[in-house]
């Protein structure tokens, strides 16, 4: 994701060459050339939606440095109807939370995360070791008697698209759940990875 983020001004300025000479034929062509490097690049990722692959690919890699073993179930299809950038701030945050919570755990560190649809529902479930207590305010975990600027994200996000979201902790497990309504069925062009 750095490579591709500090990449992208050197293809833009390929682009912009392209443009000043008028060459529109050059500028098609590098651009599929373009996508179809980064379809490579992504391809033995999680999923063909490049942000939510971005995103799980960061937070999984970053569990692994930490040595946090992490168990994937993906299944998603097409989301239509959640914005990119709702995703990010759903799906980044709780994945943070998880790998933080890991952290500070001294014995066994795992974290499980499940992504898939039902219907028109999209259903995100992510799983940590978690032997601390945990304080609660309304229902949700807080932090020195306030919830954290990224779970009221999380929950800013899912309220957007009349879901839910959920905190549990019981036999030495945190659980996050968000459930988000969308417009697309998730039933055509499902594709995902179990690791």
């Amino acid at each position: 994701v750095r490579q591709t983020r500090h990449d992208f001004r050197h293809h833009n300025m390929v682009v912009a060459e392209y443009a000043r000479k008028k060459d529109y034929q050059a500028i098609l062509e590098y651009l599929q050339e373009y996508e179809r490097q980064e379809e490579e690049k992504y391809s033995s990722g999680f999923c063909r939606n490049h942000v939510v692959n971005n995103v799980l690919s960061a937070y999984v890699n970053r569990a692994k440095q930490e040595r946090i073993e992490v168990t994937c179930d993906i299944r998603l299809g097409k989301t239509a109807g959640i914005s990119d950038y709702d995703l990010v701030s759903i799906l980044a945050n709780i994945l943070e939370n998880a790998v933080n919570a890991c952290k500070r755990e001294s014995g066994e560190k795992r974290m499980e995360i499940s992504l898939w649809q039902k219907g028109n529902k999209l259903i995100f479930v992510c799983k940590n070791t978690c032997t601390a207590e945990v304080k609660w305010k309304d229902g949700v975990p807080s932090n020195q008697e306030r919830v954290g600027v990224g779970i009221n994200s999380v929950r800013a996000a899912v309220k957007k698209y009349d879901g839910s979201v959920s905190f549990t902790a019981a036999n030495g497990i945190f659980t996050c759940r968000a459930i988000l309504n969308h417009s697309g069925s998730g039933q055509k062009e499902e594709d995902g990875v179990s690791c």
